[in-house]
């Protein structure tokens, strides 16, 4: 897995910590990978979002992305994996191949913690934002040294 990804663990202890969530790592208890890959695509035209909720990797996980994103307008595209899936780490290095990286990691996000990647398309208007928060600058260039990453593995 991308050496930037793995700022996951120390991004979601600063969030739980600053919310004040006891939190209590679990460990997997399936199968590394399961045989097929269980999605569901959320489609927001008005904002240009495909949202993928990922609700179990499996090794057609490439496969049910690129038919779910296939023909839809988005100019932004999120996957959102949950870190408890023993696929996780499946999934991201399969996501990074399609041009993924990484976003967020959301504690507690829909009742479950969920490492969030993205796609933006070339066309998409590519401004910044201005972020007056240091952890907030840092997850940012994180995100974009991931994309670098990711984009410098595939010319490889």
């Amino acid at each position: 897995m991308s050496d930037s990804i793995e700022i996951r663990p120390l991004v979601a202890a600063q969030a739980e910590q600053r919310a004040g969530l006891a939190r209590r790592p679990l460990a997997p208890t399936k199968a590394p990978v399961a045989s097929s890959t269980r999605l569901r695509p959320h489609v927001d035209t008005r904002r240009g979002l495909l949202r993928i909720e990922v609700e179990r990797v499996g090794v057609d996980l490439e496969d049910r992305v690129g038919a779910a994103t296939g023909g839809v307008p988005a100019e932004v595209t999120h996957v959102d994996l949950l870190l408890s899936d023993p696929g996780l780490p499946h999934a991201v290095e399969a996501l990074r191949t399609g041009d993924f990286f990484f976003c967020a990691v959301l504690p507690e996000f829909a009742a479950a913690d969920v490492l969030r990647l993205q796609r933006v398309r070339e066309s998409a208007p590519q401004a910044l934002p201005d972020l007056v928060y240091p952890e907030a600058r840092e997850i940012l260039r994180t995100a974009l040294s991931d994309r670098e990453a990711a984009r410098a593995s595939r010319a490889c």
